[in-house]
């Protein structure tokens, strides 16, 4: 017996396509905030401390709620750092 889609009803087929346009836009999502929140993160800090900041990765965890940053390190006036972490959480 062969899979026919027609044997499936039309309200069904209509909630897959919704679900799966929810999960696409969730992942979409998902990833792109990291990235946002890296960049107004380094962007902010550097005004509001008057130094060079950089931040190598941002990790969301939805399971937990937690933001995890990666690499970060504020540099003194002379270029040297001043501050680093490899992981902040």
């Amino acid at each position: 017996m062969a899979f026919n889609p027609k044997s499936i009803s039309r309200r069904t087929r209509k909630l897959v396509a919704w679900l799966a346009a929810a999960v696409l836009f969730y992942t979409y999502w998902f990833f792109s905030f990291a990235a946002i929140i890296r960049h107004v993160a380094v962007k902010e800090l550097s005004e509001q401390l008057g130094r060079e900041v950089s931040i190598r990765q941002v990790k969301l965890n939805p399971y937990d709620f937690s933001t995890t940053i990666c690499g970060l390190m504020i540099k003194d006036h002379d270029g040297q750092p001043f501050l680093s972490w490899m992981k902040f959480m």
